[in-house]
């Protein structure tokens, strides 16, 4: 199998009809009047300023989704529809933004062509964007494959053959369609196949800065993806936080976000049969923080490592000591060791904690825990890395938003049994 197509055409897709389906009816004078993510949001055609008409084509839209309606039948629908309406050909209309009276082209059996294509084709990278988000556990990358139109675009060749990892920021401007007409696509690659055809670089996209004139607010794009396509189609939940950051500003967009992670965190659960958890208590034996931070040539532990060893002690009853046993050449030293009176030391249990970090600097650690999908899957090898040093390889949960704490759990829930084992989840003694 070489990747998953995904192709529109003959076929009713339902994650694609529900996504157009729930998108609101938005008129706008100028194609600039919705833009960028509003799209993902809302319908609208340029000119159409008539809600009951904009309802009609929206309508007509969504029958050719649901039945498989070629474009013929479309047209064939709409056109005498909006000629009897008066939306056809060449007219004068005063534009709402300067009030002045502009020659403007209405409805035209190209329009309605550019119209019918273009929403059937961002409908349907909405659902292949949504099957890809639940298939992603088992196909992690995509790549960028070459247009299926007889005359590609120069501008989007600079892609064609790109893989990288389905969560990587690239996937926010570039996903396909990148333009009206365009004909790129993606297909979804198992690890082994992303392996197999070389996995990209970081890909050398030239940003510019484009200013709507209608709106004048200034955005970055990739300078080969027009305007109005440099978004994700089917990423509703970023279209909707950038509207409420541009309507309410970026200090109402940060406390709407906060609350709701606070929603979230109060209805996040661990899956305890899944996953060894332990709760911490906060307050810690400062001796033991002491002890525990003893500083040696090998072995430099930090403060907040030796309160979460603290904690530990505290919740288990184990008591620790910092590793100090020789280690192979090229492996790395664990934290801690735990004390057994039975045993040879060499023998006792290991422990390396992840995660761990002072709660003045949580804002920073989860700002910058998995920005891009480099540095997600740079803390997924870290993960490895620990499970070669140590035994036990406890995840501290405490200082990780719900975000982040949702992506290592399922990082976490996507491990062979025997690695999940080695796993201790530290939750606050509360949860």
């Amino acid at each position: 199998m070489d990747g998953i197509e995904y192709n529109f055409a003959g076929l009713v897709d339902k994650a694609a009809f529900e996504h157009f389906k729930s998108k609101k009816i938005l008129p706008g004078f100028s194609h600039y009047d919705v833009w960028l993510y509003q799209h993902s949001l809302a319908f609208t055609v340029a000119k159409m300023m008539d809600a009951d008409m904009l309802a009609e084509v929206k309508d007509a839209v969504e029958s050719a989704q649901q039945n498989g309606t070629a474009f013929a039948d479309f047209k064939k629908r709409l056109k005498p529809y909006l000629m009897a309406k008066g939306w056809w050909g060449e007219q004068v209309m005063t534009d709402p933004l300067d009030g002045e009276p502009k020659l403007v082209q209405l409805g035209s059996t190209r329009r309605l062509k550019t119209i019918f294509n273009t929403n059937m084709q961002t409908a349907f990278a909405a659902g292949q964007w949504q099957r890809i988000q639940a298939n992603k556990k088992a196909l992690p990358y995509l790549r960028y494959n070459h247009s299926a139109a007889g005359h590609p675009r120069d501008s989007h060749k600079r892609y064609y053959g790109l893989v990288l990892p389905v969560d990587h920021d690239i996937w926010k401007v570039i996903f396909p369609p990148n333009g009206y007409g365009c004909k790129c696509s993606v297909s979804a690659l198992t690890r082994r196949q992303a392996a197999r055809e070389g996995i990209s670089g970081e890909p050398d996209v030239d940003m510019v800065e484009f200013t709507n004139p209608r709106t004048g607010k200034t955005v970055l794009i990739p300078d080969d993806i027009t305007p109005s396509f440099a978004h994700n189609h089917g990423d509703r939940l970023g279209a909707m936080d950038a509207l409420f950051g541009e309507k309410n500003g970026e200090e109402a967009l940060a406390a709407m976000i906060a609350e709701r992670e606070a929603w979230l965190d109060k209805r996040y659960s661990v899956p305890s049969d899944k996953v060894a958890v332990l709760a911490l208590p906060d307050k810690v034996s400062e001796k033991e923080v002491r002890r525990l931070t003893k500083e040696q040539s090998a072995n430099n532990t930090k403060d907040h490592e030796a309160r979460a060893a603290a904690a530990w002690q505290a919740e288990t009853g184990d008591r620790l000591e910092v590793f100090d046993l020789p280690v192979e050449k090229g492996k790395g030293q664990a934290d801690y060791l735990i004390v057994s009176d039975d045993l040879p030391r060499e023998q006792w249990v290991t422990l390396d904690f992840m995660f761990t970090e002072n709660p003045e600097r949580a804002e920073l650690m989860n700002r910058y825990f998995a920005p891009t999908a480099g540095a997600w899957n740079t803390k997924v090898d870290k993960i490895q890395e620990h499970f070669d040093k140590a035994d036990i390889v406890p995840l501290d949960l405490r200082h990780l938003n719900a975000a982040n704490r949702h992506k290592l759990l399922q990082c976490v829930l996507s491990l062979p049994k025997e690695q999940r084992d080695k796993v201790r989840l530290l939750v606050k003694i509360s949860e």
